[in-house]
């Protein structure tokens, strides 16, 4: 399995107005992506390792959302893992650095039958993660079913 980009250091994307997008990855979110805002986020404090790490927000308004991304070359029967550092940020200042004020759950997800859909009966969804204001990782193991699987992330 090789996930295009997983350190999000390549290059990106720009679908609409409101998304950049590390080059390989989608984002999704439940209501559709309207309000929804992704980037390639700098800003020291926020940055695990390399020069940038993936971010998503929505404007006033609690909404789930995540990247995702197919990844093909999967022998069926086979054990795949997907792993990712995630760090939450709830603030209601938007100043870069501030502690959160707010509660945001994170989890990887992987469907072991490689489809576009979060909400699918066969995604397999990691522990969930309630972690603010540092990078925590996040892991989820499938057997595959398919020639592809479909990561995820949720927040």
């Amino acid at each position: 399995m090789q996930i295009i980009n997983p350190g999000f250091e390549g290059d990106t994307t720009k679908p609409d107005a409101d998304h950049i997008l590390p080059e390989g990855w989608r984002v999704w979110a439940y209501g559709g992506l309207s309000g929804t805002h992704s980037e390639i986020e700098s800003h020291p404090p926020n940055v695990k390792g390399g020069k940038g790490a993936g971010r998503l927000w929505v404007s006033n308004e609690r909404r789930e959302l995540g990247y995702l991304q197919t990844v093909g070359g999967i022998t069926p029967g086979d054990t795949v893992e997907f792993s990712i550092w995630a760090k939450a940020i709830s603030t209601s200042s938007g100043i870069v650095g501030d502690k959160s004020d707010g509660k945001i759950g994170l989890c990887a997800s992987i469907d072991p039958l490689g489809g576009p859909f979060q909400d699918a009966p066969s995604v397999v969804w990691g522990e969930a993660a309630t972690v603010m204001d540092e990078y925590v990782l996040l892991s989820c193991r499938v057997v595959a079913q398919a020639d592809k699987v479909t990561v995820f992330t949720r927040m």
